[in-house]
């Protein structure tokens, strides 16, 4: 195993904390972007499962329309907590 100076060692961990911080405030920034992209695979990889099961069971077309009603159920309940209408988001919403 090679000794690698420690000008080295210190360069390279300020280098991945400067990366860390980086990667943290891109992520911020495109947070309109990529939560969107992420809510959709994570719905996607767990509906995934459920339609494979179904189109073994019955016609994929039946399998098809009964996932999607699955889908419509999760972001009914989902949509349902995230409502605008709920007390505590009229105060942070309010102006001065």
């Amino acid at each position: 195993m090679t000794d690698i100076p420690v000008q080295d060692r210190y360069r390279n961990r300020l280098l991945t904390i400067i990366a860390a911080i980086m990667i943290i405030a891109a992520l911020r920034t495109g947070l309109a972007v990529t939560m969107p992209i992420a809510f959709a695979a994570i719905t996607v990889a767990a509906l995934w499962p459920l339609k494979r099961w179904l189109a073994g069971a019955m016609p994929s077309w039946l399998a098809y329309t009964l996932t999607m009603l699955a889908l419509v159920i999760i972001l009914g309940v989902r949509g349902r907590g995230l409502s605008v209408d709920r007390p505590s988001h009229r105060f942070a919403m309010a102006g001065p």
